[in-house]
């Protein structure tokens, strides 16, 4: 079962559309289909979130996540230290940032000062902040006070929905997307620094929402997020496990015969 803008909750598996352009060179996609316990990889399915996570109800595209901890898989294929790469998510914003607050939309790093940071994230900055005021970034750390920085033109605001996507060539540009639109693009783009500390962070803290998020080691195309802007789902595919009664199962079949049917 296919929906490119809805989905459905709960026991429903989601898989990625095999031969779709966009499940190519996607490292990792969480539909956030649960609606309870925490987030699953689609991709990696033993990459889920840990901690306590906060599921709700949110227009225009169904069930959020938010608040839980990071991932404990290993995540190396995610650090990004070389070639293009791309990550992205869907996002509505519920509560204002305080001042001196930086809650994280999506991210893989380790922050311990300015001078021992290493990673990436997407997130916005605080409404005092002297140079980037409520404004979306997309940062990768290098150990280095000097952060490779993407900034938006767009500013933070609460109960609007958008998509906010860092992409990077990996060797010369990178470009900082909002609504499938870039915003940035900066020539400051050395790729982050290995880490290997913290796991990825989905929708950190009670500011956020998140529809969906997903990582790609190939740099999307501008059409390619406008796609998943209009239909976040775009390459997920819905399935439902059949209902298998004991009184079924003894027929003599082995188990994985029944556990593997599928029903749209």
């Amino acid at each position: 079962m296919l929906s490119p803008t809805r989905k459905p909750v709960g026991r429903f598996i989601a898989k990625p559309l095999l031969g779709h352009p966009l499940a190519a060179n996607c490292l990792a996609f969480w539909p956030a289909n649960e609606g309870g316990g925490n987030a699953q990889d689609m991709m990696r399915k033993n990459r889920i979130q840990t901690g306590r996570s906060t599921w709700a109800q949110r227009a225009p595209y169904g069930m959020t996540v938010s608040g839980g901890g990071p991932t404990m898989a290993t995540s190396v294929d995610l650090d990004f230290t070389s070639g293009a790469w791309t990550v992205w998510a869907a996002v509505r914003q519920i509560l204002a940032i305080p001042d001196d607050t930086y809650p994280t939309i999506l991210g893989h790093y380790n922050y311990v000062s300015a001078l021992d940071a290493q990673g990436w994230l997407l997130r916005i900055w605080p409404p005092n902040h002297a140079i980037f005021p409520n404004q979306y970034l997309f940062e990768r750390w290098r150990n280095d006070p000097g952060v490779q920085d993407c900034n938006s033109t767009t500013t933070g605001a609460v109960s609007n929905y958008r998509t906010v996507a860092g992409a990077s060539d990996g060797s010369t540009i990178s470009r900082l997307f909002i609504n499938g639109a870039q915003e940035k693009t900066s020539a400051l783009n050395e790729n982050p620094l290995a880490q290997s500390t913290s796991g990825i962070q989905l929708a950190s803290g009670t500011y956020f929402q998140l529809y969906a998020a997903g990582c790609w080691n190939r740099e999307l195309s501008a059409a390619e997020l406008l796609v998943l802007h209009a239909r976040p789902y775009e390459f997920v595919d819905w399935w439902q496990p059949k209902a298998i009664s004991y009184s079924f199962v003894q027929t003599g079949k082995p188990w994985h015969y029944y556990a593997q049917q599928m029903s749209a």
